[in-house]
């Protein structure tokens, strides 16, 4: 929040405007997490399941891609399929991936597939490093 405006406007004014954009805005002023990404490439996947533990084991990873510096060049949209992938993968659920991308490119959806590639290396040396 703004304290000091050259007294252009007050703070009272100011608290108003802002708390009118925030609430234009839903709250939602960011662009879209990853976390919410991933929610939505699965709904597309099948709207009628619940992916509830898997949603809960790919944020385990989209948070560490959080956190590790060398990670913050990824697109979320990257960084949410690539945690997805991984936990597909650890589940021993290939068919699911398969058919996944497969819709992924039949829909058209705009992933940069070969830096979700990347980003999912990098979270699997990230993951066997700290074992």
């Amino acid at each position: 929040m703004i304290t000091e405006t050259c007294y252009a406007f007050s703070q009272a004014e100011l608290v108003n405007c802002e708390n009118a954009i925030l609430l234009f805005l839903d709250w939602r002023g960011l662009v879209p997490t990853s976390s919410e990404i991933l929610k939505l490439l699965l709904a597309v996947a099948n709207p009628t399941q619940d992916f509830a533990s898997i949603i809960q084991k790919a944020n385990y990873f989209i948070f560490l891609s959080l956190i590790e510096y060398d990670m913050t060049c990824f697109r979320y949209s990257s960084v949410a399929l690539a945690s997805l992938m991984c936990v597909l993968d650890e589940l021993g659920y290939s068919n699911f991936q398969t058919n996944l991308m497969e819709v992924i490119e039949i829909e058209n959806i705009n992933f940069d597939i070969a830096e979700t590639l990347k980003c999912k290396q990098s979270i699997v040396n990230h993951v066997n490093s700290t074992s």
